[in-house]
């Protein structure tokens, strides 16, 4: 009977280590994937001092906007994004190390020559969802999610918008493009913040 148990438990335990080298092994690979997506020269994880070395400060500029000093605004590369204040900054203890530079967390472009995902500014929206759809994106229907009428894909998601507005700010949120309207603009957000030194 015991050695039954001991194989029973020794089968269990590698089949554990198997799982978790798979799970962590796929974390990795899809942090690797986000990383290399780029839009004129901006990747996510890039630091704010690197974006800035590229293509100038770029500071939103937006009246009386708490917080927007993490937006950044390239309105000749039709390019916008945001960069997070705790990815890669927040130590064991949930503290912000403010001597690192802040990481892209968002890009939002209108430029038709970006491919995000296989899908371009120009699109249907039906030929777009249909790209998103066959790369196992999942539309977010819950309207009380943040993420609300974006396609996700673990820790990615993807908004498609029917205007060339690059700023965020004043952007309809309910609204979601139809069949053959144009795809006009799209932002791509990476929505896992908080990773520990």
């Amino acid at each position: 009977m015991k050695p039954r148990i001991v194989t029973a438990v020794g089968i269990f335990v590698l089949f554990s280590i198997v799982l978790l080298a798979l799970f962590f092994n796929n974390s990795i690979t899809e942090k690797e994937r986000i990383k290399s997506i780029e839009i004129d020269q901006i990747k996510f994880y890039m630091s704010k001092k690197r974006v800035e070395e590229i293509h100038g400060k770029g500071a939103d500029q937006t009246p009386m906007c708490f917080g927007c000093e993490l937006n950044f605004i390239y309105p000749e590369l039709k390019l916008s994004g945001r960069y997070s204040d705790t990815l890669d900054r927040v130590d064991k203890k949930g503290i912000i190390n403010h001597t690192k530079s802040p990481k892209v967390k968002q890009i939002t472009t209108a430029d038709g020559k970006v491919s995000i995902e296989g899908v371009n500014v120009g699109d249907s929206f039906n030929k777009a969802i249909k790209e998103l759809e066959s790369r196992g994106y999942e539309l977010q229907i819950n309207q009380n999610d943040n993420f609300y009428n974006y396609y996700f894909k673990n820790n990615l998601y993807i908004r498609l918008w029917t205007d060339e507005n690059i700023n965020l700010i004043g952007k309809d949120r309910t609204k979601i493009g139809q069949n053959e309207d144009i795809v006009k603009s799209i932002t791509i957000i990476h929505g896992s913040e908080l990773t520990y030194e």
